[in-house]
């Protein structure tokens, strides 16, 4: 952005991801041998350090990836730590992380999470990230980034893995549907190859792209247009509802026929960007440096250089990754389910957090009836604790990402107005 002494604003896009590939992949084979060299050296460079580097270490893949390339490189293993819930199998990842850091040898420290924690850490979370996010992962990673910093001032991630390399199931579905047009057998191949954990999320999309709706640009929407105007006051909905959050998508669109194209530039533009910011404002609160040996140059040229067909080797999410592991990682890991550090906030708001959630939204110092209407505030919270949908796990997510949403909102306006001294009000 170009600012004159007229106060005339030029804007400019100043990169752009390239669509052509230099070298095309389409050799599986080739792209694990190339991923697992390219990998490697990755890794090695960002081990360059004058202090000791740690890990952060879930049950993913992507996480293991890197602590366990990292300790192959280094005579002592790094540190590796797992944020850790006492609750239920889903939920737990520390038995699948453990088993990672007993095959590199690496001293594992497991960081105990609890509803008290999220009580009192809330609003340092929220104040550190500067504004309201959507994902509820930020809190479990403040959480170990605040435990690793006590020891350590650098750390690597396994950010960008499932972005770069297919891990998601709205690219095994674009995927799927592309390659499902030209015959009916790769139609059901396709078909058999979904997993019942994978049916959720590939619904949710498919609906959406079929009736053409916010959600057919492959990014879940927690509110649509509808639903706002349902829940904030008319003053708030007249001032926001001309405006279009896909908007800085649509650029692509004609560009595009493909909808796996499509859904690679939107997760590495939107959806990546937005975790690197929640993971970089973390990282800074608690004085660490966080690096990201997925997201090298190199690693990238070569994600574009591989094929779809590559990348989804008969249909497998992150084929070219799972397949480099295999010959250092636990057998286990490749039976546990795609979690992505998840936290059972479902569990804290219907529970132990049940009236702390319902002073915060609807107590007499709420910010939050600022902007929403009070009657749709206590509708949702009625509706959230006694839905059915409370009971299913996969159908739960959206709407209890609704109420973690109401709670960022809230603790951001009120953090505006104690501690800069801003204000926010509507007139009603």
């Amino acid at each position: 952005m170009i600012v004159d002494n007229k106060n005339r604003i030029r804007e400019r896009k100043y990169w752009e991801i390239s669509d052509a590939s230099c070298n095309p992949i389409d050799s599986f084979e080739e792209g694990v041998n190339r991923f697992q060299q390219t990998f490697e050296k990755s890794v090695r460079r960002h081990l360059l350090s004058d202090v000791p580097i740690a890990t952060y270490l879930s049950a993913g893949f992507d996480s293991s990836m890197v602590a366990t390339q990292a300790s192959l490189i280094l005579d002592d293993p790094p540190t590796s730590y797992t944020g850790y819930f006492c609750h239920d199998g889903w939920y737990d990842e520390s038995y699948g992380a453990s088993l990672v850091a007993k095959k590199n040898s690496s001293l594992h420290v497991l960081v105990p999470i609890t509803s008290e924690d999220f009580k009192d850490s809330f609003d340092n979370l929220l104040f550190a990230l500067d504004e309201p996010r959507m994902g509820m992962g930020a809190f479990p990673q403040y959480m170990v980034a605040k435990k690793a910093a006590e020891k350590h001032r650098v750390i690597l991630s396994g950010h960008g893995g499932d972005e770069l390399f297919s891990g998601y199931p709205i690219f095994k579905l674009a995927f799927g549907l592309e390659q499902s047009r030209s015959s009916y057998l790769n139609a059901a191949r396709f078909v058999s190859s979904i997993k019942i954990s994978e049916l959720p999320q590939m619904a949710y999309f498919i609906t959406g792209k079929l009736s053409g709706g916010e959600t057919s640009w492959g990014l879940p929407v927690l509110n649509s247009k509808n639903r706002q105007k349902s829940l904030l006051h008319s003053k708030v909905w007249d001032r926001i509802k001309a405006s279009d959050p896909s908007l800085p998508l649509r650029y692509r669109e004609k560009e595009n026929a493909n909808w796996s194209d499509l859904i690679f530039d939107v997760y590495i533009k939107q959806y990546l960007a937005g975790l690197l910011v929640v993971e970089d404002k973390i990282s800074m609160a608690n004085s660490l440096e966080t690096r990201t040996p997925f997201l090298d140059n190199e690693m990238i040229d070569l994600s574009l250089n591989l094929k779809n067909s590559v990348k989804l080797n008969n249909y497998e999410l992150k084929a070219v990754v799972k397949q480099s592991g295999k010959n250092f990682l636990p057998e286990n890991l490749y039976r546990q389910p795609k979690r992505g550090f998840p936290t059972p906030l479902r569990y804290w708001l219907r529970g132990p957090l049940k009236s702390w959630v319902n002073q915060r939204l609807l107590g007499p110092d709420s910010r939050l009836t600022n902007i929403i209407q009070r009657s749709s505030i206590v509708a949702l919270l009625d509706h959230y604790q006694s839905s059915w949908l409370g009971t299913i796990r996969s159908l739960d997510e959206i709407q209890t990402h609704r109420i973690w949403q109401l709670l960022c909102i809230e603790s951001w306006l009120r953090q505006c107005e104690t501690k800069l001294g801003v204000e926010i009000l509507v007139d009603r």
